[in-house]
């Protein structure tokens, strides 16, 4: 059969530059992968004479159609078994693979090459470093239609793309660990419950948004008396259990909207936007921490302090806040715990 008419150099050409462009901003935060994968096989295509191109991610035992262009746009998404066929032996064994007639070859899968059109193929795997990854195929509807150059051409075009995934991949993990040290920084691994920083950092917008609308709000501050005697009388387990259960029962009181947050140790606190009856919630704490908790086998009878701040209208940031709640707090502890005490101007 005769090789197809030739594409448009200057659309090569085109293609080509956006991939060297590409290039130079590999390691950028706003690198599009799908977009240069997309260039790249458009650009294979156009310089091969292919019908279609493909870039094949593996996904378990399958080969995934992860960009197209030609022939083979309509099949992104397409998933084929390595088992059986060219492009599954040239990821396992990481060769370049050339068939010149599909139909009459028994490495293809002739059904899979009827459903594209593929009468002959070039595919070669793609290597981020010592990892394949996938493969990058080329196809046509005529039986020998792929030269030596057009092969080496492929290699050429999947070194590139490799390249690109292994460093799109490096920033990907990157950005996973930098999340993960964000949320880590931001919750607290114990009780899975807002830490400092975000905590101060909702309180600031709390604070803000009370100002504006001349709004009341309501700050905690709320510590297990004795706390330190736990961990003294049993161990780390018990005193870790302990605070998870206390946690999630002080939760359960707050609304949906208010924040409760451990600060450190055993100290907790809560921001509460436009509170109903804040004196109610805190005696309701209060209440409930007296009833037992079952920790790691043990029964445990406890008490809570609290130091509730109430304030409406402007002129107070939310440090201030924060030292009145805490100076609320010292009183209920110095009446004995087992308590709430709300912040008075002479505390």
């Amino acid at each position: 059969m005769s090789r197809m008419p030739m594409q448009s150099p200057g659309r090569a050409a085109q293609h080509l530059q956006h991939i060297l462009e590409a290039q130079s901003f590999m390691s950028a935060a706003r690198f599009d992968i799908d977009a240069f994968m997309n260039d790249a096989v458009a650009c294979m295509q156009t310089l091969s004479q292919a019908s279609g191109a493909v870039i094949e991610m593996a996904d378990g035992p399958e080969m995934v159609y992860r960009a197209c262009s030609g022939a083979l746009e309509k099949f992104v998404g397409f998933r084929l078994l390595r088992q059986g066929s060219l492009s599954g032996i040239s990821y396992d064994r990481r060769s370049v693979m050339v068939s010149d007639d599909t139909q009459n070859d028994s490495r293809c899968n002739v059904a899979a090459c009827k459903k594209i059109n593929a009468q002959s193929m070039a595919v070669v795997p793609l290597m981020c470093g010592a990892e394949v990854v996938g493969v990058f195929k080329i196809i046509s509807p005529n039986t020998h239609a792929f030269t030596h150059q057009n092969v080496q051409s492929l290699c050429t075009m999947a070194s590139l793309v490799g390249d690109a995934l292994g460093q799109h991949m490096a920033h990907s993990k990157r950005e996973t660990h930098t999340r993960e040290m964000r949320e880590q920084a931001q919750y607290d691994a114990l009780t899975g419950l807002p830490s400092r920083g975000l905590f101060n950092d909702r309180l600031f917008h709390a604070v803000y948004r009370a100002m504006r609308a001349g709004s009341l709000i309501g700050v905690f501050a709320l510590d297990i008396d004795y706390f330190k005697s736990i961990n003294t009388t049993y161990n780390r387990e018990v005193g870790d259990g302990l605070l998870r259960a206390f946690a999630g029962r002080v939760g359960n009181l707050i609304g949906h909207g208010d924040t409760l947050a451990r600060l450190d140790g055993d100290d907790f606190a809560i921001v509460m936007e436009q509170p109903v009856d804040a004196g109610a919630v805190a005696q309701a704490i209060v209440s409930a921490t007296r009833s037992e908790f079952s920790v790691a086998g043990k029964t445990l009878h406890i008490s809570a302090s609290i130091g509730l701040c109430l304030h409406a209208g402007a002129d107070v940031t939310p440090e201030e806040l924060m030292r009145r709640a805490n100076a609320a707090l010292y009183d209920a502890r110095t009446q004995g715990g087992n308590g709430f005490r709300v912040y008075k101007s002479q505390v």
